[in-house]
């Protein structure tokens, strides 16, 4: 469960695939069909190996690149504020291209993502602003909004 509308949820993908390759997060509504297409759709008879499936119907995606460093593909997405949304299920499937794989495409399992509670409305306060004095100091020169505290 992640958490309720108006909250970012993270989902990681760990691949064993390489560094800074490209890579979809895929989000869906259904883990059973896709377009009258039943799910897991097998990818096997493409050229990819084996177990390698389409597993939710692909809504929307999110692109990137697999990390640097360690290989891994996050995705950080806010959830909408939408009262509607909590209880929800969504589906989430990865894929990364890996050409030193068999078939050249590394795939997830399906994720299952519930929404949970809505978030309160919180009060919002303005802290303070730079006053002109401190407006020609570059470390102050900003194009950002003020600076907001969250009343709890």
């Amino acid at each position: 469960m992640v958490g309720g509308p108006g909250e970012t949820m993270s989902v990681w993908f760990y691949s064993l695939s390489g560094p800074a390759l490209p890579a979809v997060m895929f989000l869906g509504t259904s883990d059973q069909d896709w377009g009258g297409v039943p799910l897991p759709f097998d990818l096997t008879p493409f050229g990819f190996a084996t177990g390698c499936a389409v597993r939710v119907d692909q809504v929307a995606g999110i692109y990137g690149v697999t990390d640097a460093v360690s290989g891994r593909f996050r995705v950080d997405a806010r959830i909408p504020r939408l009262q509607a949304l909590r209880g929800q299920v969504m589906y989430s499937q990865n894929f990364v291209l890996d050409p030193s794989f068999n078939g050249g495409l590394r795939a997830s399992d399906r994720g299952k993502i519930t929404f949970g509670n809505l978030l309160p409305a919180l009060e919002v306060r303005h802290l303070y602003t730079y006053g002109a004095p401190l407006d020609d100091a570059p470390e102050f020169a900003s194009a950002q909004a003020p600076i907001l505290g969250v009343a709890q």
